[in-house]
């Protein structure tokens, strides 16, 4: 279900509806009780009539004409009456009463009521039983004791309709509540949603070159979205303008190192000597190189801005990976007359994040101080420490350290062969591991910190 309004709907009116099912119910179980208690009241108050009539009559009366009236207009309809006399013998009324449970038998001189059947429909019924003795008439005869009863009873329909008629009333108001609570709710939903349909206009009418926050006034519980759009323009906005720099640095970047190629090639193409043509041509292959090292420093900044998917990280020994960058770069910086010495940390130092890309880091750092420290460069040395909650990894050289040092992302090829990248990818890959970076001169050389907080297992 993809409308809001809908699901508004549905939370508020299926509550409601099981409520209103739960009060007919109620309703209908209220109306039982006080309809059963109404006619079992009436069923008494005419069994004692026409127990009454028939004790204060003579021989051959029946019932007084006021009751016989009470019997044809009792409320619910149609009451039918059966008295017995001592010995079970007929008295008056109807012939076939409806048959008494066992257990109401003998009781006596109390109104009893249960129900029964009577020609096949089921009917409420009351009894009134008492003890009478019936004196001789002459000498031979003798006293007759036993119960006289009175039977009273009354068709279930009736009653039943009463039940209906009450719990349809209830139902249909209410149903006609519940309909005016939907249309009602309907409406006020459509004027609570207009903010956010206001909100919606105003974010589709933006341009894709407009990312500025959006001014639209909502409701208070609607300013967390608000603010939460801003802030997704705010980093969309700051994405653009860094890859709009990267593609002007990198076009600036790429400017020389292509027109180099260009002129060396037709140089070479030129060449009047073959020995003039081998030199030139050494020369094409080393800007070639230093094209491609470019070229890929560039992809490995663009992978580490782009790479904060946290699926990669793992819980990793820092002395393992700084061992690694040492071992890859160790014949190059061998080949330049360098020594590297590696100082692990004498105890594990673990760390979480992706292993490769920290091992890219410390690889960029030692390529950094293999390039740029200058020629009087000696040593470089790697170690890994620990301080407090973090593990520490240093790479220090003893050249030219890092006079009036600023950050830049690109810097200009140099002598040095180094592409001015590598200080920029530390950082990148550094911010999505949640570390830093500190740098500072060592007298002599530098020293570039990488630290990582400690993870405990």
């Amino acid at each position: 279900m993809n409308s809001l309004r809908q699901r508004l709907m549905l939370t508020i009116l299926v509550p409601m509806v099981a409520l209103a099912v739960f009060l007919i119910w109620m309703r209908h179980a209220m109306a039982v009780r006080d309809v059963s208690e109404l006619f079992d009241r009436t069923l008494g108050g005419l069994t004692m009539a026409v127990a009454r009539d028939l004790d204060n009559a003579e021989a051959g009366d029946g019932l007084s004409e006021a009751t016989l009236q009470l019997l044809r207009e009792a409320w619910g309809g149609d009451v039918f009456y059966h008295a017995s006399d001592v010995g079970g013998y007929f008295v008056s009324g109807y012939a076939y009463p409806p048959h008494t449970p066992t257990d109401l038998r003998g009781v006596t001189d109390k109104l009893v009521f249960f129900d029964g059947q009577h020609r096949g429909e089921p009917v409420r019924v009351a009894r009134l039983a008492q003890q009478k003795t019936i004196h001789r008439y002459s000498l031979k005869s003798t006293d007759m004791t036993g119960l006289t009863a009175v039977t009273v009873w009354q068709p279930m329909a009736r009653r039943d309709e009463y039940v209906w008629n009450s719990v349809k009333q209830a139902a249909l108001a209410v149903a006609v509540l519940l309909v005016a609570l939907a249309l009602l709710l309907w409406f006020s939903i459509g004027v609570g949603l207009r903010p956010l349909t206001r909100l919606a206009s105003a974010v589709g009418n933006q341009s894709p070159d407009d990312l500025s926050a959006v001014q639209e006034p909502v409701p208070q519980e609607a300013s967390v979205l608000v603010e939460r759009i801003n802030d997704v323009f705010a980093k969309l906005r700051s994405t653009i303008e860094s890859q709009g720099r990267f593609i002007s640095n990198a076009a600036h970047q790429l400017k020389n190192p292509v027109a180099g190629l260009v002129l060396m090639a037709e140089a070479t193409a030129n060449a009047k000597t073959d020995a003039e043509r081998l030199r030139r041509s050494q020369e094409l292959v080393k800007a070639s190189q230093s094209l491609m090292r470019v070229s890929n420093q560039m992809l490995s900044l663009e992978r580490a801005r782009h790479f904060a998917n946290r699926e990669t990280f793992a819980v990793m020994d820092l002395n393992a990976v700084a061992r690694e960058a040492c071992t890859r770069l160790a014949v190059q910086i061998l080949n330049a007359g360098v020594n590297l010495d590696f100082e692990p940390s004498p105890e594990p130092a673990h760390t979480l994040g992706d292993p490769l890309m920290i091992e890219e880091c410390v690889v960029n750092l030692i390529s950094n101080a293999l390039n740029h420290a200058g020629p009087h460069n000696t040593d470089i040395v790697v170690s890994v420490r620990p301080e407090a909650a973090h593990h520490l990894v240093v790479v220090r050289d003893h050249g030219l350290g890092l006079p009036n040092f600023t950050f830049e992302r690109f810097g200009q090829l140099d002598d040095t062969n180094g592409t001015g990248l590598g200080l920029p990818i530390v950082q990148e890959i550094m911010a999505q591991h949640e570390a830093s970076v500190r740098f500072r001169n060592a007298a002599p050389g530098a020293e570039v910190t990488l630290v990582f907080a400690r993870a405990f297992l």
